[in-house]
C-alpha cells in the first residue's frame, strides 16, 4: 500500500500506536500480489496489521479522498487487521470512491475492532466477493468481537458479490446503521445493499432511518443470512420494496417502517440527483418526498448533524436518510479539495 504500517515491535508488549490522517488524499495507488509477500496484494491506499506487542487503540481518517485504488487481494482503499487488540477505526467527512478489490473495495476491517463511519461517502467500489463498500470481517481472536456503526453516509452504485456492506463472522453487541441512504448498489450473488451472517453475542442489528432504495440481487435489498443468531431490527426507514429472500432471515418492523410491498413497483424516494452538498456526495430530498419529516417525532440521541454537516432536525422532525431537507450546504470548505472529488463508474471488469 500507499502507506504501511506494521505494528510488529517484539519487546514493547505496552506500546500503543494511534493514527490520525487528515486531509489528505490517496489517488491511484496498487497493492500487487507477489509470491514471497502475498500481505502486499492488500491496502493499496493504506495497510497496517499489528501483532499481540502493539496495541493500536485508535485509527482515524479526517477530511479525506480515497479514490482510484486497486488491490489484487482485499481492502482496496483501506486494509486493517488487528486480531489481537482492540482498535477502533473512525472514518469521517471522507469520500471513498471507485476503489476495486476481492473483497472490501472501499475499506475491510479484520480482527476484533469497531468500525465507525459518519458523514462520509462510499461509492462505485468494486469488488467480486464481499462489501464493495465495507467488509467487516470478526475474527474474535481477542476474545471480542468487531462491531459496524454507520450513521450520516451514503452509500452509492457499489456494485459486488455479495453486498455493498457486508459483516462476516461473530460480531458484538451495538452494531447499527442509522441516518444514512443506500440507493443503486447491485450484487451479483447475495443483497445488495446490507448483507450479515455469523453470530451476535446478545443485541440485534439495528437499522434506523435509513434509506434503501434501487438495491438489486439475488437475496434482495437487505439480507440476513438464516444461520445468523440475530434479527435485523428496522425503525424509521424507507425500503423501496420488500424482496427478503428464504435465504434470510426475515426482518423485524413495525408501522413506522415505510416499505414497499410489490417488488414489480417499487416505491421512489424522490431523491436529486447524486451531487456535492457540503464536503461529499449526497442526494438531497426533493419537496415531496416521502422521506422528509418520516422519522421519530419523539427521537432522542439523534446525531447533531446531518451528512452535510447543517443542524440534523431543521423543522420540527427529523427526516429518513442521510440528509435533512432545507437544510442548506456549508458556505465554506475547508481542508479538502473538492475538485478532486467526482463519483466514478467502476472500471474493473469482472
Amino acid at each position: 500500500g500507499a502507506l504501511h504500517i506494521n505494528n510488529n515491535i517484539a519487546g514493547h508488549s505496552d506500546a500503543v500506536a494511534n493514527v490520525d490522517i487528515s486531509d489528505s488524499t490517496f489517488d491511484g495507488n496498487q497493492a500487487i500480489y507477489s509470491a514471497s509477500e502475498s500481505t502486499l496484494a492488500h491496502g493499496a491506499a493504506i495497510y497496517t496489521t499489528a501483532s499481540s506487542e502493539v496495541m493500536t487503540t485508535e485509527f482515524n481518517i479526517t477530511d479525506s479522498l480515497i479514490k482510484n485504488n486497486e488491490a489484487d487481494g482485499n481492502g482496496g482503499g483501506l486494509y486493517i487487521n488487528n486480531s489481537s487488540d482492540y482498535t477502533t477505526v473512525t472514518v469521517t467527512n471522507t469520500t471513498l470512491d471507485n476503489n476495486q478489490a476481492d473483497n472490501g473495495g472501499a475499506l475491510l476491517l479484520a480482527g476484533s475492532n469497531t468500525l465507525v463511519v459518519n458523514r462520509s461517502t462510499l461509492s462505485a467500489n468494486e469488488v467480486s466477493g464481499s462489501g464493495a463498500a465495507i467488509y467487516v470481517q470478526s475474527q474474535g481472536g481477542n476474545g471480542t468481537q468487531s462491531v459496524l456503526q454507520v450513521t450520516n453516509s451514503t452509500v452509492v452504485n457499489n456494485p459486488s458479490g455479495y453486498g455493498a456492506v457486508t459483516m462476516s463472522g461473530a460480531y458484538g453487541d451495538g452494531s447499527f446503521i442509522k441516518h444514512s441512504t443506500f440507493v443503486g448498489n447491485d450484487a451479483t450473488s447475495g443483497g445488495g445493499a446490507i448483507v450479515t451472517n455469523g453470530v451476535t453475542t446478545n443485541e440485534d442489528f439495528i437499522i434506523s432511518h435509513t434509506i434503501v432504495s434501487a438495491n438489486e440481487g439475488p437475496w434482495g435489498q437487505v439480507c440476513n443470512l438464516g444461520e445468523a443468531s440475530h434479527d435485523f431490527v428496522l425503525d424509521h426507514n424507507f425500503l423501496s420494496k420488500d424482496d427478503q429472500h428464504a435465504n434470510c432471515r426475515a426482518f423485524i418492523a413495525d408501522d413506522s417502517n415505510i416499505i414497499g410491498d410489490d417488488v414489480n413497483n417499487p416505491l421512489d424516494p424522490m431523491l436529486n440527483e447524486l451531487a456535492l452538498n457540503g464536503t461529499t456526495q449526497t442526494f438531497y430530498p426533493q419537496v415531496n418526498s416521502p422521506v422528509v419529516n418520516a422519522g421519530d417525532a419523539s427521537i432522542t440521541g439523534e446525531p447533531d448533524t446531518d451528512q452535510t454537516g447543517t443542524d440534523r432536525i431543521s423543522r420540527g422532525v427529523i427526516d429518513i436518510g442521510a440528509v435533512e431537507y432545507i437544510n442548506q450546504s456549508p458556505s465554506s470548505v475547508s481542508g479538502l479539495d473538492l475538485s478532486l472529488i467526482h463519483i466514478s463508474e467502476p472500471t474493473r471488469p469482472y
